[in-house]
């Protein structure tokens, strides 16, 4: 046996040790996406990922881009081997040149790799099962990325795609994709061919919310709502100065308004939350060039520090 001094000392040594551990694990948990319902949104004006809380502070999640455009969440998928982890997707469209842009991918840590390169003007970004579709805009087509590393595919041939956003059934991998692409908004069943069903409307960006309605920003300065169940076409709101990106709060989410639709206002430096009765309100005010936006839905991992088992006076088990 140790004299009564060194065990007091490997006694000390330990807690010494399940206290930087449990540091450890609070200062990993703290870098996460911890908060599902957090909005973030591209910058133009600072070249960065902004992440707003419920209240609408804000936090720069990442720095150093060129010109940020669409931005999506990438739920993962445990059904693969290995599995393919949550991740944060953010499309940079460079100087604007035939090969400057690149998606840059952010896992569950904040850690940034290149997640695809040489694209030509990359906009809006969309999930399509388990891969990331991009509006190659100067190219003229919507390009298929796995999220796997496997090659992409050329999804479809359009001209100027500007936003994207695609519906159905989670995880059935048949999904409808809508893209804007100015003077049409495409819609493109599984098997199908596209369908325009919103020509001359200038639009900007297409969103979806979960019960099938589909929304248009527009040169305008207005959004669109196109009913699911086939009602005509009206307009949701107006008085906007050059809105981009839309996003809606995720089933369950405890802050944020759901029903509501949450819009980017570039030109103003404002993103707004519009009601269900096309009341306007001001979300986050004076942000510089908000671009497109997204709300978290990747609920993080979480590190918990147990008491220590079979302590003796040689170590201990730590949990």
């Amino acid at each position: 046996m140790f004299p009564s001094n060194t065990r007091a000392a490997c006694v000390r040594i330990c807690k010494l040790s399940l206290a930087v551990i449990a540091g450890a694990a609070l200062a990993i948990t703290s870098r996460a996406f911890a908060t599902p319902g957090d909005l973030y949104a591209t910058d133009l004006a600072s070249g960065s990922v902004i992440r707003y809380a419920s209240d609408g502070s804000p936090m720069t999640f990442a720095s150093g881009l060129i010109s940020p455009q669409g931005i999506v969440f990438f739920p993962g998928d445990s059904t693969k081997r290995p599995p393919i982890p949550a991740s944060l997707y953010v499309a940079d469209a460079g100087n604007g040149g035939a090969t400057s842009g690149v998606i840059f991918k952010y896992d569950l840590f904040g850690n940034k790799s290149t997640f695809a390169s040489s694209l030509n003007n990359p906009k809006g970004l969309a999930v399509d099962g388990n891969a990331v579709l991009v509006c190659e805009n100067g190219a003229g087509r919507i390009t298929r990325l796995p999220t796997d590393g496997t090659p992409g595919t050329i999804s479809l041939i359009v001209s100027n795609p500007m936003g994207s956003d695609t519906h159905g059934t989670a995880g059935s991998g048949v999904l409808t994709k809508y893209i804007a692409t100015g003077p049409s908004v495409f819609k493109v069943s599984p098997g199908g061919t596209p369908v325009d069903i919103d020509p001359g409307d200038d639009s900007r960006s297409v969103s979806v919310d979960f019960a099938g309605n589909i929304f248009v920003t527009t040169g305008a300065g207005t959004i669109s709502e196109i009913p699911a169940n086939g009602s005509p076409k009206f307009t949701f709101a107006s008085g906007l100065g050059d809105p981009h990106g839309m996003a809606f709060v995720p089933p369950g989410v405890v802050q944020g308004e759901p029903g509501f639709v949450y819009v980017a206002d570039t030109a103003g430096g404002t993103s707004f939350k519009i009601a269900p009765g096309a009341t306007r309100m001001p979300f986050v005010t004076g942000a510089g060039n908000p671009n497109f936006i997204v709300f978290e839905t990747i609920i993080a991992p979480t590190t918990v520090t147990m008491a220590a088992t079979s302590v003796t006076s040689a170590g201990a088990t730590l949990n």
